[in-house]
């Protein structure tokens, strides 16, 4: 299955990631004719993370591994290292699956209703599983 999954950075690309063989490859969809499903993803160098729905609940991806996230005992961590650069941590079962230092997007604030934890996709995907009814909402909601 495709799956088009827009990115938290720029609105106008899109991952166009393939369930099947866990192909994917970055389009810029200037005009906006692509249909976006459930999902976002964030890139960074040449590697692209990111979540969308599936009929079996959440998958996180980091390239071509996915990662079904009611399947497994897993773990979102994020700090600030500095002013504009994070580390994220992702880990399965108590072992660092995934440790990445990198630039917090600088489209923060843009807005009254936005904040640097809402646009920056890794803080964002920490901040839906800090509490338990967060858990269960983004498993509900990323569930077909």
């Amino acid at each position: 299955m495709i799956r088009n999954i827009k990115s938290m950075d720029d609105v106008r690309q899109v991952c166009i990631y393939n369930t099947n063989d866990k192909s994917y490859h970055i389009e810029n969809d200037e005009d906006f004719k692509l249909k976006r499903d459930i999902g976002f993803c964030a890139i960074i160098e040449d590697n692209v993370y990111g979540v969308f729905k599936t009929e079996d609940g959440p998958i996180f991806f980091i390239n071509d591994r996915m990662y079904y996230l009611k399947d497994i005992k897993y773990s979102f961590r994020h700090t600030h290292l500095e002013k504009k650069v994070g580390q994220f941590i992702f880990s399965i079962d108590g072992k660092t699956e995934l440790k990445l230092v990198y630039s917090i997007t600088t489209c923060t604030n843009y807005d009254a209703w936005s904040e640097e934890e809402d646009v920056d996709f890794f803080q964002w995907l920490t901040q839906k599983h800090k509490k338990l009814e967060d858990i269960e909402r983004f498993y509900n909601y990323y569930t077909i």
